[in-house]
């Protein structure tokens, strides 16, 4: 019953926090999501000199989530994802 999400906004390097216990970003993804914007900043060949910036997102939500309202959420990050997949056979 516990999740964590992590979105990267690649325009402002904000990286936006949501965690459905705690309020605080967890220590190892201090270490590992710079990292990651690091390389991905190096592969694009970019010196930018903007800082990284956490926004951590309060939830209040539920305990618990039925099978109906988490299928619900499934699809719709199918429907903004789908266009970035490329088929096996393209």
């Amino acid at each position: 019953f516990h999740w964590v999400l992590v979105a990267i906004d690649k325009a402002t390097l904000t990286v936006y926090y949501l965690n459905s216990l705690i309020n605080e970003v967890e220590t190892s993804l201090n270490i590992i999501v710079p990292l990651a914007i690091q390389k991905y900043q190096a592969n694009l060949g970019s010196q930018s000199a903007r800082v990284m910036q956490w926004e951590v997102v309060n939830f209040n939500g539920k305990e618990r989530y039925t099978q109906e309202e988490i299928d619900e959420v499934r699809l719709e990050w199918i429907k903004h994802i789908k266009p970035f997949i490329k088929l096996a056979n393209e």
